[in-house]
């Protein structure tokens, strides 16, 4: 109880410090987190790609290179995508949110030094015909 009083003393003294001599009864500063957590950035988006898929389809990203590799069904027609960042040349966690589409799509392979910074992200649409896909992949 008493380190925790302390603390909050050094706190309360880097406020008044912070906030300077005005004698002002409030205080714009704030506190942040001491949590790992508070250092990491957020992942932004670094793609959004869109086209009609009829199969199963992977979508690769590497640095600033988008590719698809097209493994059964129709390939992908109407397609196109908008990078909006590379995709750096270290481990990053990537994600995929599904904007439009009917069936499966996931991250299935994190960029590594093994596979040289590539993210995999699987399209999968099983039903019969087309359906117009969208996501955006954050990093």
């Amino acid at each position: 109880m008493r380190d925790h009083a302390l603390g909050m003393a050094v706190v309360l003294g880097l406020l008044a410090a912070a906030c300077g001599p005005t004698g002002a009864s409030v205080c714009a500063c704030e506190l942040a987190p001491l949590s790992p957590q508070a250092s990491e950035r957020s992942p932004q988006r670094g793609l959004r790609w869109w086209g009609r898929v009829d199969g199963r389809d992977i979508l690769c990203i590497r640095r600033g290179t988008v590719w698809v590799v097209h493994e059964e069904g129709e390939p992908i027609v109407e397609a196109d995508f908008r990078l909006e960042r590379p995709l750096p040349a270290e481990p990053v966690q990537v994600s995929v949110r599904k904007l439009r589409g009917r069936g499966r799509v996931e991250v299935i392979q994190q960029p590594s030094r093994e596979n040289n910074f590539t993210a995999r992200i699987l399209i999968e649409d099983r039903k019969s015909g087309s359906d117009r896909y969208e996501i955006e992949v954050f990093w």
